[in-house]
């Protein structure tokens, strides 16, 4: 919580402001005097994704479908780029950052279909209409963390903790760290691991546009089509350097509220077999999590949070991530802020960065239709697959 030695909140009548958009294409570089900078912090790079990619296995009883037998070859990572703004100002329930005179941030949008719940409109002349907000004043520069989703787990290992790390030598040694209010564990002890003291943290007060002496924002690190810049990738696997791997075989459970095995006992006695450990990361610390990855030869799980630790893998380890089909079906959303949807290749990007080799197999949704469905696993296929590339005998 922003303490009163550090804010001063107006309480005068809330206000909204009236923005158009920032074009940072024609920003001024890092060094020029007033209220913007850019500072480009890791060129343009294409992924190859076909070294990762052993095999697309589609299980009995579902049809085939070119949209997850698409292998696509490489995708191009864009520029990543160091945002600072002078009394730039946060809007701290949807994380959308704003300049009063220079205009709004497009990329601090994350979730578009939520604006208009939230109190945001877009009218017709292009200039976004903040809703109205008190304003809180913290005199000092911060850098801009406080997504509104990252209490999951994934979003703030790549886009929280990983936008710190590849940000914080540009940062002035005074920066705070803007983050969300009511951090969850795992948030609180990546923080504490870099070195980071509490009084570095400011936990922006709910509903209110909070301003700072200078506001940093770091370049996104999950671009809104779900790929990955490979900045983001290295330094994560540098945060996490642990033991060398090939001394385990995982099997992630999820404890979440979707995408479950419906048939988790059979799928547990058949890797149970083949000398897969039962892990529920919720369970685990950062470190533990990140010490059991590091060790691991093959990992096998459901798309989801639980499979963000395969950046801390060992290059060569085997990356299996069982999904439903209905992960595909979802349409992009259309409009200034659209998303595209492809979060189901999201691990195969990750495992081509981190050089891991990666196995997509597409299970029967039980509920068809329904993008998060949990998935019903055929045991004797997964068992083919992993004895196929774990060259069992």
């Amino acid at each position: 919580m922003v303490s009163r030695r550090d804010a001063d909140l107006d309480r005068s009548r809330p206000v909204s402001i009236r923005a158009r958009e920032l074009d940072l294409s024609r920003a001024p570089g890092w060094a020029t005097d007033g209220p913007l900078g850019v500072l480009e912090i890791a060129p343009r790079a294409t992924v190859d994704l076909r070294g990762a990619l052993a095999e697309v296995a589609v299980q009995p009883d579902v049809p085939q479908s070119a949209s997850w037998m698409r292998r696509p070859t490489s995708y191009e990572a864009p520029a990543a780029y160091l945002t600072r703004l002078s009394s730039g100002m946060v809007e701290s329930r949807m994380g959308v950052v704003v300049h009063p005179d220079a205009g709004f941030m497009p990329e601090s949008i994350r979730r578009p279909l939520k604006m208009g719940k939230h109190g945001y409109m877009l009218d017709g002349t292009g200039e976004l209409v903040f809703p109205e907000r008190k304003v809180v004043t913290v005199d000092a520069p911060a850098l801009h963390l406080a997504l509104p989703f990252n209490r999951n787990y994934f979003h703030w290992m790549y886009e929280g903790l990983g936008r710190l790390l590849i940000a914080r030598d540009f940062l002035p040694p005074e920066a705070r760290i803007a983050v969300r209010l009511r951090p969850p564990s795992f948030r609180s002890e990546t923080l504490a691991a870099l070195g980071i003291a509490p009084d570095r943290i400011v936990e922006l007060p709910a509903r209110r546009l909070v301003r700072f002496s200078e506001l940093y924002v770091p370049p996104y690190t999950v671009t809104r089509d779900w790929r990955l810049l490979p900045l983001v990738v290295h330094a994560l696997r540098s945060f996490g350097a642990s033991s060398p791997g090939g001394h385990g075989r995982l099997y992630v459970t999820r404890e979440a509220s979707s995408r479950h095995i419906s048939n988790h006992a059979e799928v547990l006695g058949t890797l149970g077999r083949l000398g897969f450990a039962e892990l529920a990361t919720e369970t685990l610390t950062v470190a533990e999590q990140i010490a059991r990855f590091s060790r691991a030869e093959a990992v096998v799980g459901v798309h989801g949070a639980g499979l963000a630790n395969a950046v801390f893998s060992a290059p060569g380890t085997l990356l299996v991530e069982l999904q439903s089909p209905e992960l595909y079906s979802a349409p992009a959303v259309s409009g200034p802020f659209g998303l595209g949807d492809r979060s189901h290749d999201v691990f195969w990007n990750v495992a081509a960065v981190a050089n891991l080799r990666y196995v997509r197999v597409v299970c029967k949704p039980v509920t068809p239709g329904h993008r998060n469905s949990d998935i019903e696993v055929d045991c004797a296929h997964l068992e083919e697959v992993l004895r196929r590339w774990l060259r069992m005998r």
